[in-house]
């Protein structure tokens, strides 16, 4: 299925790098993570979204508070997330369908 798929959109998981591995433009969609660590690499098409948040990436700051971060994960959608516009990810998209 995601073999034949004109692009993907998805969060930072293994969906990302299996449509990657096809060569399916994709865009991913980061909050919690650090596409520089877990995103896409290599050649090929591809966007990262990210919004920067001064917590952010919280898994890469050992002084972000435990609390505060198992508050903004504790089964919510983080901030760093529910920053991501609308308009951003069609902008996105249109870019790697190249429209």
């Amino acid at each position: 299925l995601i073999k034949q798929a004109k692009a993907v959109l998805c969060s930072d998981t293994g969906v990302l790098h299996i449509a990657r591995s096809f060569q399916v433009p994709v865009v991913g969609l980061f909050g919690p993570s650090n596409p520089a660590h877990t995103g896409c690499i290599g050649h090929g098409v591809y966007q990262h979204i990210r919004n920067d948040f001064k917590c952010g990436p919280c898994n890469y700051y050992p002084s972000y508070r435990y609390e505060d971060k198992k508050y903004c994960l504790d089964g919510k959608i983080p901030a760093c997330m529910q920053s991501i516009a609308d308009k951003q990810v069609e902008d996105s998209l249109k870019q790697v369908l190249g429209l």
